[in-house]
């Protein structure tokens, strides 16, 4: 308790004032302003310093994925996949690859299942011949062979 009294009485506190923060606060804007005119000239915002790259970490993630499904490893690469389509929420672009390479992981330990709702997820996204293909691939393991046809005709008119 001494020392406290001690410590606090050796320092003179200056009281708190518009004018002695004045200063100090129009220096710090100084700097920012300065700061955000280089950014600005580089092509940046001082929201981009704060903001992680999605994007990158998605195509990352999504290589990542790739590869384990190339090495047999379905299991692992849906978990990245599930990874990369929760970032969806970040506006990340190519979503509907993403889906379709999950469908694909689904597809190859038989879940036919989730690989038909991942395709037809790609397909809302940006439909392609290739998704209504595989999805009719899927319909037909899954024993719904009106569905894959009507799949298989859209895959060629696409």
């Amino acid at each position: 308790l001494e020392f406290r009294r001690v410590l606090f009485r050796s320092k003179k506190r200056k009281k708190l004032t518009w004018s002695n923060i004045k200063p100090h606060i129009l220096k710090v804007w100084a700097v920012i302003g300065g700061i955000s005119i280089i950014l600005s000239i580089l092509g940046y915002s001082v929201r981009d310093l704060f903001e992680k790259d999605w994007q990158g970490i998605a195509e990352e993630k999504n290589s990542e994925a790739l590869e384990l499904y190339n090495k047999g490893e379905f299991e692992n690469s849906i978990k990245l996949y599930d990874y990369v389509i929760g970032l969806e929420k970040k506006n990340i672009r190519d979503l509907d690859v993403v889906y379709f390479n999950r469908g694909m992981a689904y597809y190859k330990i038989s879940d036919y299942h989730h690989a038909i709702g991942d395709f037809t997820n790609a397909i809302n996204i940006k439909p392609r011949s290739k998704y209504y293909l595989n999805r009719a691939n899927a319909y037909e393991k899954n024993g719904d062979t009106d569905r894959a046809l009507e799949d298989r005709l859209k895959s060629i008119n696409e």
